[in-house]
Formats: structure tokens, sequence, C-alpha cells
């Protein structure tokens, strides 16, 4: 199961200017409209002519400025570009660096959206069918002119058959569909019915449904099944490398109209990465328990796809593994997830990690089955 999510351009024409952007690292790419069109003198007209250019913010955080097609720009043409727009593109700049780092802060507080076990599940009620009945159009009439024609009636009664006919067969095919929404809904409700039993693939279908409507920053992959009681469910996460952290911050430059891009220093990369791991698995606990009140108890598991150095084959390393009851989970104060400090907060379950202070990881042995050992 696939969960969630280089370069930028601003087009200035007929339309106006708009910018288009995604940053490395970020997984976010958006479409802006930033002001006027954008004009530029001809050398051998008076008059002002409309001309498109594009903006393109460059890896070091400049601007640049070509044509449409990419082509170089005379500098008349770019100087014109930049200050018809200058205020424009700094408004567009200063979002786009929100949201550069705004991408970052989304890695590293993935956690701080997983919802309370506590009350009610939002999915233990009955959902409407999202889709309304189809609308009968209103009949073709004709004036006492048309009447007087019998190919004009015949025409118009052959069309308000045609579309009675149409209307019918919707309104048969969306009472079908309603149908069918309303049989799901009362397989789905059966879960959080304690007299009726689990399915391992009922339980797994909608835990899955769950988890691939949450917004996760990064593409997430994460598999599941339940025990034989179908009261646990056992949980792989494929996580990212740390090389897929970003590796740049950036910051608007005060004179100017370009970014200022920063290295992010390696212990700071390494340290945001053992808190996003650390949040993705919370997060996939929470979700689930918050889900299905029925189960009991979870085993989550996550690994990184590393280069064994012996013999250049890519492999798969688990950086850890816990296992916990719900009660224990419940314990932790969902009011107050800002102020959790992860690793040490998974850390009090029964868990297996080999990792250093600053982040280092080194590969473990999950566990395979619920029972604590001897």
């Amino acid at each position: 199961m696939s969960l969630g999510p280089r370069g930028s351009s601003v087009s200035v024409g007929p339309s106006g200017v708009y910018g288009n952007v995604g940053f490395p690292g970020t997984g976010v790419s958006t479409r802006t409209r930033l002001g006027g069109p954008s004009r530029s003198s001809s050398a051998s007209s008076s008059s002002p002519r409309q001309v498109t250019v594009s903006f393109r913010l460059q890896e070091d955080g400049t601007v640049e400025i070509v044509g449409e097609d990419g082509s170089p720009l005379p500098p008349t043409a770019i100087k014109i570009a930049r200050t018809q727009n200058e205020q424009q593109l700094r408004d567009w700049l200063e979002d786009k660096c929100e949201l550069w780092n705004k991408g970052i802060a989304d890695l590293i507080g993935i956690h701080l959206c997983t919802p309370s076990p506590i009350g009610a599940p939002q999915g233990a009620t009955r959902r409407p069918y999202p889709v309304p009945r189809p609308s009968e159009s209103a009949p073709i009439r004709l004036n006492f002119v048309g009447r007087m024609f019998r190919g004009k009636r015949d025409r118009v009664d052959r069309l308000n058959a045609e579309a009675s006919e149409q209307y019918a067969k919707a309104c048969e095919a969306w009472e079908q569909a309603l149908a069918d929404h309303e049989d799901r809904e009362t397989v789905r409700l059966e879960l959080f019915d304690s007299a009726k039993p689990l399915t391992a693939d009922r339980v797994q279908d909608y835990l899955s449904d769950v988890l691939a409507c949450v917004e996760w920053p990064r593409e997430t992959i994460v598999s599941l099944e339940c025990d034989d009681s179908v009261m646990g469910v056992m949980i792989d996460i494929d996580l990212p490398e740390i090389e897929d952290m970003p590796d740049k911050s950036a910051a608007v430059a005060a004179r100017g109209l370009k970014l200022n891009i920063k290295d992010r220093p390696e212990t700071q990369r390494r340290r945001e990465y053992m808190i996003h791991v650390h949040g993705v698995a919370f997060r996939v606990i929470g979700e689930v328990f918050a889900a299905l009140p029925r189960i009991q108890r979870v085993m989550c598991s996550g690994f990184s796809q590393r280069v064994d150095r012996s013999t250049g084959q890519v492999g798969h390393e688990y950086l850890f593994s816990i296992r916990l009851p719900r009660a224990a989970w419940m314990a932790i104060n969902f009011s107050r997830l800002a102020d959790l400090d992860l690793p040490s907060c998974l850390g009090t379950f029964d868990m297996r990690r080999e990792m250093t202070s600053k982040g280092v990881f080194r590969p473990i042995e999950p566990f395979n089955c619920f029972e604590s050992p001897a």
C-alpha cells in the first residue's frame, strides 16, 4: 500500500503572471497568479508590445528571466519584466520560501495530528452516500405557433421521451449505487459491533483505507496484516533514507529577487531523520488504534533500503521494532503531542532499537510475534 506524494517557473503573458514551483524535499508543487500582464518596449516601435516570459528559480536561489520557449532575452526586456512585477515576484518568493521550510516542518511534525484513541472513532457512524440523486430536466414546451406544426410537435415529443428515458435510467443506476453503498456501510459498521465477529480481510481493508486518507509529507509504504485473533495488527513500514531528507533551507534575500539557500548541517539532518522515522511509526500506530477500538495490540517495525557493502546488493535493514497493547498507548497525553520526545516516548514500550544519541541506526532483528520473551 503506497500512501501519500525540481524547478520552478513563472509565466507572464496575456492572462497575467503565474508561478509554478516544486521544491526538493517538500513534496509541494503549486501554481499561483502573481499579477497582470508584462509588457516590453520594442526597438522598432514606440508603442509597447506584449511579451511572454518565464521566471525560473535556480538551484542557487536566483531568478532567471528567459523567453517563453527558454530563449535568452535582451537586457531591456529583462529589466522591464523585473520592474513591472517586482513586488508580486517578491511576494511569490516569500510564499515559496515558506512552503520550502514548511516541508521540513511537516516531516518532523508528522505525529502532531495523530488522533486520540479515546472516544468514538470517526468511522463508527453511517456515512451518507455522497452522490446526489439525478435531477430531471424540464420538458421542452412549444408555443402556440409551434404546436400548429406536426413535425415540430413530433420532434419535441421525441426529445422529451428520450430525456425521460435517460432520466429513468440515471435514477435506476443511482438507486443501485446507493444500495451498494448502504450494503458496504452495513458491512463496515459491523467492525465496530462487539457482537459481530471480526474477519482479517475486512479489518485489513478498512485500516488500509484509513491510512490512505492521511496526508503524508512523503510517500509512505505500509503493509499490514492481522494476527490469528484478528485483534492484533502487525505493521511493516518502508522508511525513507536519510538522503531523502531536505539538505537545504531557504530565506528570501533582503535585497534582490532571490532566495538565500543554505546547507543544513549533517548533524541536524540526521536528528531530523531520527525524529521523522519515529514520527511515521507513531502516526501509523495512532491511526490504527483510533480507527478501530476492537484492535487491542499493535506490532510495528520500520525498515530501510540499505546497500550491503560486502555484496553490493540492496536489502532491508530494520531500524526498530515495537509492540504494545492499547492500554499502554492510551497513557499518552494526546493533547500535548508537541511536547513529546518521540524517540524517548516510543522507547518506553517493548522496543528493539540500536541508535546513537546522534540518530545513527544499526540494523536489528524485528519482532515476529506478539508474545514477550520468557
